[in-house]
């Protein structure tokens, strides 16, 4: 079962992954299951949909084409409007140093890729119910 979003209406999560086919597949996915979904391709673009409108989640890759995405989560946590966003990191670097740096930057979940697509969206309930808690899943959990 889908939440209902900040708006009343279908959770609204802004996803950054450079890959098109992963940023296509993936999204199909998610409308299907009832959120509606923004995607960005870059850093830029993942910036000016925040701007455009908070989300309920942001689902975010680390390695972009225009910088990290780790620059565009500090940028979210320094941001009064968007500091208690929901952010999901969803990328291919599953070594200790880099899951680490993604919590200790406020990520409230690591998911490494390749994943199924449940334990993604298993991952998203868990963040919009409990923003505070603390997910990380891996191919192998």
């Amino acid at each position: 079962m889908v939440p209902i979003g900040r708006s009343g209406t279908a959770p609204h999560i802004v996803y950054v992954e450079d890959e098109a086919d992963l940023l296509y597949i993936m999204s199909k996915r998610l409308e299907w299951e009832g959120f509606e979904v923004e995607g960005a391709t870059n850093k830029a673009e993942a910036l000016a949909a925040l701007r455009r409108r908070k989300p309920d989640v942001l689902l975010l890759d680390l390695m972009l084409p225009d910088g990290s995405g780790l620059e565009v989560l500090s940028s979210v946590r320094s941001q009064l409007a968007t500091q208690d966003l929901p952010v999901i990191v969803f990328t291919g670097l599953g070594h200790t140093e880099a899951v680490m740096e993604g919590f200790c930057s406020g990520a409230n979940a690591y998911i490494t890729k390749p994943v199924q697509a449940e334990k993604l969206l298993q991952a998203i309930q868990v963040v919009l119910s409990e923003p505070h808690e603390k997910v990380g899943i891996t191919p192998d959990s």
